[in-house]
């Protein structure tokens, strides 16, 4: 009776050990940039005179969130915001000035989505971005809608808890609109999201 009360003492001591030292789940916030890349606005339909649009590029900064289930999957949200560039250029005839006009617009950016995990230090990254546009331009339809992103990264964490990343990606604003337009543009984007975590727990 006492070897077997030891046996059963050692497993729950050994079970609580185990549980005590699991560092799932596990949390970090972080800070990112995205940019160092392209972007457009393009119509999912062709449209016969519609105007064109060349992007200048962009930028963006966001606050993150990541909750790791286990070794390969992890949650991911946050807040960002982004600022694009463009050039619109009106349908014109082929003897009339086409130098186009440059505008800015800036969005809210909500990402919900799915990093996997593998071979230690790689990811890929997809999910939605909830997008809303906080300026209003005449050039270019409003961006409030569901898009989506997809990735490829490699991250590091250090014993300190603090973590880097380097996730190239690309994402479009949109694709499901949410504005009154019947053939809204959407905004595309594509270059590097570099960003610093920080291990919660």
């Amino acid at each position: 009776m006492k070897k077997l009360a030891f046996i059963l003492v050692a497993n729950f001591a050994s079970l609580n050990s185990f549980s005590q030292d699991s560092t799932f789940p596990s949390s970090q916030i972080g800070v990112s940039y995205l940019g160092l890349g392209d972007n457009d606005a393009i119509h999912l339909t062709s449209l016969d005179g519609a105007a064109s649009y060349s992007g200048r590029g962009y930028y963006g900064i966001q606050i993150d969130y990541f909750r790791s289930l286990n070794k390969v999957l992890t949650l991911e949200t946050g807040v960002g915001l982004r600022n694009h560039e463009f050039t619109v250029h009106p349908n014109t005839g082929p003897h009339v000035d086409d130098t186009g006009r440059e505008f800015n617009t800036s969005l809210l950016v909500i990402p919900v989505g799915l990093r996997v995990n593998f071979l230690k230090y790689a990811f890929i990254s997809t999910g939605a971005l909830v997008t809303t546009s906080l300026s209003h331009q005449e050039e270019i339809a409003d961006q409030n809608g569901i898009g989506f992103n997809l990735g490829l990264g490699l991250k590091y964490d250090f014993q300190s808890g603090v973590g880097v990343y380097v996730n190239p990606f690309m994402a479009m604003h949109s694709a499901i609109s949410l504005t009154k337009e019947n053939y809204p543009e959407r905004i595309t984007e594509g270059g590097l999201k570099v960003g610093l975590t920080y291990q919660l727990h």
